[in-house]
């Protein structure tokens, strides 16, 4: 059985849904990251995307179009009745009620007084910042059922922390339980940039890590040959040059020739710019 299915509201449908986003973990659930973040305020000057606190006035009606359902209502805003119309949300009629104050997403036709709303959410926004974060889904997951099975699952999770202490005091990191817990619900933009940013250190942090231990493994099996290197002879062709050898040019031909007479295999890239001398290093 999956560990998913401890967390209430997880059941085999929404597991096998959940499968689909590559969450089979508890460890895959906690580390699903939103894809971006969604800024809610206040917002009443652009007509065609506005965001506004309203008093439902009266009792929601929904109608049926071509297999649409359109849910209906009158609303306060401003001391001005306006019409609110929105598609396919039928199922939040029963958490309309006139008197309760909600905000509106969406955008206001001034001559026919109609406001056609993308998102309603249930609560008033007033003077608010949110930021909302948005994950990929599939058919039958919504938004706020990942953030909530996330939330859930961070209750009670022992965060593993991969970045050694010395360096978190460094640079001033945060816990990775508090960096799971502001990416899935950020309070502010700051709390969120620092959160992200330690997030793709440990991220670069176990890249390293795991790029130096290939190197390791590799070295231990990395025979290859020993090359007698004719000093003399190279020595001789340098001194025949009509120009002198920079000091990084002397310095990276000991270095290949020292590769070259050891067991193992050399893996190298000469790099520099135009003109700096490479040819010259490689014809060596």
């Amino acid at each position: 059985m999956s560990e998913l299915s401890n967390i209430k509201g997880i059941g085999p449908s929404t597991i096998n849904k959940l499968n689909k986003l590559d969450i089979k973990s508890l460890d895959d659930l906690v580390n699903y990251y939103p894809y971006k973040y969604e800024v809610l305020k206040k917002s009443e000057k652009d007509l065609d995307h506005m965001v506004i606190s309203v008093t439902v006035m009266s009792t929601p009606i929904v109608s049926y179009v071509k297999g649409l359902n359109i849910l209906r209502f009158k609303a306060l805003y401003n001391n001005k009745l306006i019409n609110v119309v929105i598609y396919n949300r039928a199922f939040i009629k029963a958490q309309i009620i006139p008197s309760k104050i909600i905000t509106l997403l969406g955008k206001y036709e001034e001559n026919l007084n109609k406001f056609t709303a993308n998102d309603i959410k249930l609560y008033d926004i007033g003077n608010r910042v949110e930021i909302i974060p948005k994950y990929h889904l599939v058919k039958g997951v919504t938004n706020n059922n990942v953030n909530n099975y996330i939330n859930l699952a961070l209750t009670n999770y022992v965060a593993v922390d991969y970045i050694p202490e010395i360096i978190k005091e460094k640079y001033d990191f945060l816990d990775k339980k508090d960096v799971l817990e502001i990416i899935h619900n950020p309070v502010n933009s700051k709390k969120l940039n620092n959160a992200i940013m330690r997030s793709k250190y440990e991220e670069l942090f176990l890249f390293s890590l795991k790029i130096n231990e290939l190197k390791n493994k590799n070295n231990i099996n990395n025979t290859g040959f020993k090359r007698k290197i004719n000093k003399n002879k190279i020595n001789a062709f340098i001194s025949s040059l009509p120009f002198k050898l920079t000091l990084d040019q002397e310095k990276v031909l000991d270095e290949i020739f020292t590769d070259l007479e050891s067991s193992k295999r050399m893996n190298r890239l000469v790099q520099g710019d135009v003109g700096s001398g490479k040819t010259i290093v490689a014809f060596l």
